[in-house]
């Protein structure tokens, strides 16, 4: 396999037929933010598309649309970290600024203090 070097912070578009239960057809792949790896695995958060004036939740990630190369604003949930198979990596989007990396690790502080399968895996990759 070779070698992918990527950043906590970076944005991925990747695969999803790993994860159950598809919305539609078209959303088999998908923008995901690179947490860290361990064997063969991305430790990642998962994009959902919103509507620009959709009501936020403050505990997720939210990019805003035309940001970061990404055609629409994107919720991601910063309680589940997905196992993505490196398999699944499909493109390199962009990285996250300084800034949106200390505000979505704070986010995932929070979550982590809440969800103990998220802390978990915040752990096991070191964040």
């Amino acid at each position: 396999m070779e070698e992918l070097l990527f950043e906590f912070g970076d944005i991925l578009w990747c695969n999803r037929e790993f994860v159950p239960a598809q919305i539609r057809e078209r959303h088999t792949s998908g923008p995901f933010i690179f947490l860290g790896a361990k064997d063969d695995y991305f430790y990642c958060l998962k994009g959902f598309g919103i509507r620009p004036d959709s009501r936020r939740n403050m505990n997720n990630f939210v990019i805003d649309v035309n940001t970061y190369h990404l055609r629409k604003a994107t919720e991601f949930h910063t309680k589940s970290v997905y196992k993505v198979p490196v398999s699944y990596f499909l493109t390199y989007i962009s990285s996250l600024s300084g800034e949106d990396k200390n505000i979505l690790k704070e986010s995932l502080v929070r979550s982590s203090n809440h969800f103990e399968t998220t802390k978990e895996l915040l752990e096991e990759i070191n964040i």
